[in-house]
């Protein structure tokens, strides 16, 4: 299984089984190529545990081709400021190239099976960009995150709704009413049996038990690190807090 996560709003911390331990501040994208097995540690940034805020992202789970399934972890985090982007001659469209190709720039992320995930911000109202789905794309989608709704190939988008999209589909995607933010995502199907069981996803119902056992057994390493049970203390007295402090309000109402 390979994750691709992007970070909108707020700022996590990850750390993991290999070794890795960071904070995120909104903007990043991270790779993670699990592999033969990676245990990873996620929890809302210290900012956010301390002042309270949102946090927002979204996650692609991409799955690995039978012989690559135990291949060894790979974990990569593009800064910001470091991810691709292509922006319209009249400023008022910008595409974040997440992974795959747009425009001739080539994205951040590299997967197994090869994935297009396009980050579309139409900035103004009436702005429009037109966008390639490649031939090679099996499946494809288009996500409306914020903002007024998106006009995909014609057919309008409304905010948290996915439209399917054609093989090799030339899109142009608009709005004519206010700013908007949505996703282009497209793969390659691998078509092969599929068993799933929580984060794990192999090709047949034995693997997917060895998959377990070894999880249990730590060979996949252990996690979390040092502190995190304080961090997650502090997360429990935060939202204790806000959960008083709405009830507060409420009664005030």
């Amino acid at each position: 299984m390979e994750l691709i996560s992007v970070l909108l709003q707020g700022s996590v911390h990850h750390a993991d089984s290999a070794g890795h331990d960071s904070v995120l501040p909104a903007g990043t994208v991270q790779h993670i190529r699990f592999g033969r097995g990676l245990v990873h540690f996620e929890m809302p940034g210290p900012a956010l545990v301390e002042s309270g805020g949102t946090l927002e992202g979204y996650q692609i789970w991409v799955n690995l081709p039978p012989a690559d399934k135990l291949c060894n972890p790979v974990y990569t985090e593009v800064a910001p400021d470091d991810l691709p982007r292509v922006r319209t001659e009249d400023g008022g469209a910008e595409i974040r190239v997440i992974s795959g190709t747009s425009h001739g720039v080539e994205g951040a992320v590299s997967c197994v099976t090869p994935v297009l995930l396009l980050d579309v911000q139409l900035i103004r109202r009436d702005a429009s960009v037109k966008l390639e789905i490649p031939d090679q794309y099996g499946c494809a989608f288009a996500y409306c995150f914020s903002g007024s709704s998106a006009i995909v190939g014609g057919r309008p988008l409304p905010p948290h709704w996915r439209a399917s999209l054609g093989q090799g589909e030339s899109l142009l995607v608009s709005t004519d009413s206010e700013p908007c933010h949505l996703l282009i995502g497209a793969g390659v199907p691998l078509r092969e049996p599929v068993v799933k069981y929580g984060p794990f996803a192999m090709c047949t119902e034995q693997e997917i038990r060895e998959a377990v056992q070894d999880y249990r057994q730590g060979l996949m390493g252990e996690c979390p690190p040092p502190g995190a049970a304080e961090r997650q203390r502090q997360i429990n007295a935060a939202l204790a807090l806000q959960k008083a402090n709405a009830d507060s309000a409420s009664d005030g109402n």
